[in-house]
C-alpha cells in the first residue's frame, strides 16, 4: 500500500499539467519520452515441431509509475545534466585561443581590438548552437541558441530538487 494521498495517475496528470503551464517545450519532451514506451523481449512459440521459438522486441506502453520516472528523467536531463554538459564544454573551450593577436605588438599598434584579444586562451567563449542549417530553405524561429553557464550552486540546487521530486513519486514502497 502506498503512503501517498494520491495515485500515480493523479501525480502524472498534475506533473504534466504543471510542466505545460511552466514550459510547453519541456512538457512536450516529457510526453514524448512517455509515449515512446519501453522495449520488451517477446517470444512466440512455433507451432511446427523442431522449430525454435521466435524472439523479437516489442514496444509497450509505460505503467503510470514508469511514466512518472520517465518524466523525472526528462527533468533531470533538462535541469541538471544539460547544464553540466554546457559547463564542461565551456571549460574545454576556455583553453582554446580564437584568433588572438599573434604578437603583442599587433595589439599595441591597434591592429587587434581589445575584444578580439579577450577571445584568447584562458577566457570564457560564447557557445552557440545553430538551430537552422544553412541549407534549410524555410526560415522559422531563431537561427541560433546561446548556451549559458549555470553556477555550481544552481546546478546542485536543481539536482536536489529533482531528488526530492523523485522521492515524492515513489510508489509501491511501504
Amino acid at each position: 500500500m502506498s503512503t501517498h494521498d494520491y495515485s500515480p495517475a493523479q501525480a502524472l496528470e498534475l506533473l504534466l499539467r504543471k510542466l505545460d503551464e511552466a514550459n510547453t517545450n519541456l512538457a512536450a519532451q516529457a510526453r514524448a519520452a512517455i509515449d515512446a514506451g519501453k522495449d520488451v523481449d517477446e517470444e512466440e512459440q512455433s507451432r511446427a515441431p523442431r522449430k525454435k521459438a521466435r524472439r523479437y522486441r516489442k514496444a509497450v506502453p509505460l505503467s503510470e509509475e514508469e511514466a512518472l520516472l520517465a518524466a523525472v528523467d526528462v527533468l533531470q536531463a533538462y535541469f541538471v545534466e544539460q547544464p553540466l554538459f554546457v559547463s564542461s564544454a565551456m571549460d574545454n573551450a576556455r583553453a582554446a585561443a580564437l584568433d588572438g593577436p599573434r604578437e603583442e605588438s599587433e595589439l599595441k599598434r591597434g591592429k587587434r581590438s581589445a575584444r578580439e584579444a579577450e577571445n584568447g586562451s584562458g577566457n570564457d567563449k560564447l557557445l552557440d548552437i545553430e538551430l537552422r542549417a544553412e541549407t534549410q530553405l524555410t526560415a522559422g524561429g531563431d537561427e541560433t541558441y546561446r548556451l549559458l553557464r549555470r553556477s555550481k550552486s544552481e546546478m546542485t540546487q536543481q539536482g536536489e530538487n529533482v531528488l526530492r521530486l523523485h522521492k515524492l513519486l515513489e510508489f509501491g514502497v511501504e
